[in-house]
Parts: C-alpha cells; sequence; structure tokens
C-alpha cells in the first residue's frame, strides 16, 4: 500500500510540473513514480511526454518503446511513441506505429481515429517534402506529347509550366500510404479554372502522376495515356532564343507529322470491290473509306489534342502566322532564312480553305433566309459552276485546325476525356481530351 501510494504521489506531482512548464522537474518526478512502479507503462509514457517537452526526443522515444513493450494493448504507448519519432524526423516510420496502434487490442474508436489522422499528417508532411521542388517530364503522345513542369512549394503552392508559359495554382494531399519504399496517394491540383485529381507515386529519382481519362475522378492504378514519369529539376525551353522564322518553321513541321499520321488507311482492295459493286451513282467519301471505327474516332481525337498542343508550345501569334500561310494570306518571304524551308512545308501540307468568323459575315446574314424569300441573283452575279456542285473537300490540316463545334447547352468539357486506345463511346462531343495544366493555359 506504502508504494502503491509513494508511485500515485510522484505520478500526480509530475503532473502538476508538467502543468507549470517544469519539464525537468516533471522527468524527476515520474522518475520516481517509476522506481517505485517499474512494471507501469502509464508511468513510462507520462515520463516520455515529459522527455519530449523537454526537447529530448531520443530518450522520450525509449520510454515510449517501453510503455509499448510493457502493455501492448494500449493505444496511449503508441500515440508517444509516434510522436518521437515524428520529432526525430523519421516521420515514416511514425506512420507505421500510428497504424499498429489503431489495431491495438484496446484501442477506442475515438483513439483508432486519432490515430489514422495522426497517421496521415505525418504522411502527408513527408510526401510534401518529398515532391518539393522542381519536376518535369512529357506527356503522352494522346495528350498531345508536350513537355510540362510541377514546383511544388510551402504551403500547398504551386507553379505549373508548359512551354514556357507558368500559372500559379494549389495543391493537396490524400490517402498517402507507403508503397514498398515510395509514397502513393491523391495529389489534387487546383489551376484555378481547372482541377484534376491524380493519383502519384513518389521517390527521390521519379514522380509518377496519372490523371483519368474517363471521368475527373482520380484513377486507382498508374497507367495508360494519362501517366507522365517526371525527373526533377526545372526543364529547358525548348523554343527560347528562335526567331519568329525558326519558330513557324518549327510549328509547320511538327503540323506536318500530325497530318501524315491522318493519312487515311482504306485498302486498295477493299476500294476495287466497292467500286465494282457499287453502280448507283458516285460513291460518299464515308462509302469509299467505310465507317468511321472506335480507333479511327480516337486518331482522330488524339491529332486534334496534338495540334491543340502546337498553339501553346509555340504561342497563338505563331500558330496565327502559319495558318495565314496556309490561308495563303500571308509570305513566307516574310522570313528569308526560312522561306525554302517554310514553303517547303506549306506544298507538302497543301492549302486550306479560310475558317470565315463573325467578322466576316453580318450578324442579319448569320441564320439562311428561307427559300421562298430569297431572290433570283442578276445574271452577272450568277456562278458558272453548277448549283449542285459539292464544296470543295478540306484537307487533313484544314480538319484539324477547324474549331471542335460545341453544342449551345452542353456543360463545360471535363479535365480529362475518353481513352483514344481503347473508347467505349461512340459519341465526340465537347473539345479533344486535355490534362489539366494544358487546358488550364488554353484558357489563359
Amino acid at each position: 500500500r506504502f508504494a502503491m501510494a509513494t508511485d500515485c504521489e510522484h505520478n500526480a506531482r509530475g503532473g502538476q510540473c508538467m502543468t507549470a512548464g517544469d519539464y525537468a522537474g516533471a522527468v524527476e518526478a515520474y522518475t520516481a513514480a517509476i522506481a517505485a512502479a517499474p512494471d507501469n507503462a502509464v508511468r513510462y509514457s507520462n515520463r516520455s511526454a515529459a522527455y519530449l517537452s523537454a526537447g529530448k526526443a531520443q530518450d522520450a522515444l525509449r520510454d515510449a518503446e517501453e510503455a509499448v513493450r510493457l502493455d501492448p494493448g494500449w493505444a496511449k504507448g503508441y500515440h508517444r511513441q509516434a510522436r518521437a519519432l515524428e520529432e526525430l524526423g523519421r516521420r515514416r516510420e511514425a506512420a507505421e506505429v500510428c497504424r499498429k496502434g489503431g489495431a491495438a487490442e484496446r484501442a477506442s474508436k475515438a483513439e483508432v481515429k486519432s490515430m489514422r489522422a495522426f497517421e496521415q499528417q505525418l504522411l502527408k508532411a513527408e510526401a510534401q517534402e518529398v515532391i518539393a521542388g522542381w519536376w518535369h517530364g512529357t506527356v503522352s503522345a494522346t495528350l498531345g506529347g508536350y513537355d510540362q513542369a510541377f514546383h511544388f512549394q510551402d504551403g500547398g503552392s504551386l507553379k505549373c509550366l508548359v512551354f514556357d508559359q507558368e500559372k500559379e495554382g494549389k495543391f493537396t494531399l490524400a490517402d498517402v500510404e507507403i508503397s514498398k519504399t515510395n509514397l502513393r496517394g491523391g495529389l489534387k491540383v487546383d489551376l484555378g479554372d481547372v482541377q484534376v485529381d491524380y493519383l502519384f507515386e513518389s521517390s527521390p529519382q521519379a514522380l509518377k502522376l496519372c490523371c483519368s481519362m474517363t471521368s475527373p475522378e482520380r484513377p486507382r492504378s498508374l497507367d495508360g495515356p494519362g501517366l507522365i514519369v517526371m525527373k526533377p529539376g526545372k526543364p529547358v525551353s525548348a523554343t527560347s532564343g528562335q526567331s519568329d522564322g525558326q519558330l513557324i518553321q518549327a510549328y509547320l513541321t511538327e503540323l506536318c507529322e500530325i497530318v501524315d499520321s491522318q493519312t487515311a488507311k482504306a485498302s486498295s482492295e477493299s476500294t476495287a470491290k466497292l467500286l465494282e459493286e457499287h453502280v448507283d451513282g458516285p460513291l460518299s467519301a464515308s462509302q469509299l473509306q467505310g465507317t468511321e471505327t472506335l480507333e479511327d474516332k480516337a486518331a482522330r481525337i488524339a491529332a486534334k489534342q496534338k495540334t491543340a498542343a502546337l498553339r501553346v508550345k509555340y504561342s497563338d501569334e505563331v500558330a496565327e502566322a502559319a495558318q495565314k500561310m496556309m490561308e495563303g494570306d500571308k509570305s513566307a518571304s516574310d522570313y528569308p532564312d526560312e522561306e525554302a524551308a517554310i514553303r517547303r512545308l506549306l506544298r507538302h501540307i497543301g492549302p486550306i480553305k479560310k475558317q470565315p468568323t463573325e467578322k466576316d459575315v453580318p450578324a442579319e446574314q448569320c441564320a439562311p433566309c428561307p427559300a421562298e424569300d430569297v431572290a433570283p441573283a442578276p445574271a452577272c452575279l450568277t456562278p458558272s459552276a453548277p448549283v449542285n456542285e459539292p464544296p470543295p473537300v478540306e484537307n487533313d490540316a484544314a480538319v484539324l485546325l477547324r474549331p471542335e463545334p460545341t453544342p449551345a447547352n452542353s456543360a463545360p468539357p471535363a479535365v480529362t476525356a475518353a481513352p483514344p486506345q481503347a473508347p467505349s463511346r461512340p459519341a465526340d462531343k465537347g473539345a479533344p481530351p486535355t490534362c489539366c495544366c494544358f487546358a488550364a493555359l488554353r484558357k489563359k
């Protein structure tokens, strides 16, 4: 009875010292309590707290480990151990201790909830430290094949860099866990007008980010065209220091590659068979080339995405100058050093029909009038071509450069879209698929 009373008295005195901020006095009192009851896990836990408050994290860890050893079913001992490990900068070990504490035999629901919250706090802090700084990489060809970079900063701030265009935003981490030796979880990027949930996996050598191609929700696996593997460091600009002519030449070169990838794949055998069997009038393009397959639709969407990426990469000014050349409104002779190369590229692409704008058509003429209200044109203005002459066929470049139609009542397109490699829906609505940073920069 005397030993128990002494133990309780020392423990009470230690609590009073802790309240008063006398941590050295608290350590002395709890030491006396341990001497009186050496098998009491609570006394070691209390002295661990006193050591931690006194700035002696290593001593605090030793006492916490002893408390866990004496009573492995008591969650508080694990909490003391995790706090000491956190103070020592060993957050991953601390998170593992929290997991064990939440599974302790006598852990209450409140203690389990507290342990899980502390575990996430530790892992988020560890992940933020691991991903801090610049990371750069190249998105998949499906999303445009362009370079992008993120700069993760303290306080959840970030900078997004795509083709030398920078945009500031925020990021948050969620559901972080340890995957072997790496960290894995959710990373939500918010650039103001565009948000996206990435699944991330980080290591000292690489940062893997994966966005969903079918919904704005976070994907469950790190694969598919939404995956980008980023390396540490800030990227070097690929377009800096180039003249306007060099930029236009580079733009047209990449556009040629995209156009060439869209060459029709109709086989000569199937074409010949159609020509033999079809005798009732001319063949339409859809009859000659066949119905567009889901794979063809995916390739078309990917090409539109790559073309849109070129505008971001080389700037609106370069893209518009190149388009004016293709429409015949601008001469390659404006850039004598690159004139020959630009003319060769323009011949390869072929001329395109100028896209009409609202300025080209008066507002009162935008809506077609009923046939009966249209007066016959004077003979001098009647075109020489037959009335039923088909409109000029657009080449591949014109199709790629033409903006996608968007229904008037439709919602804005999601930050991600159907996966081009295996689309499940035949409908193709809104803008081509894009990742969050690219979409945000396109809206600037």
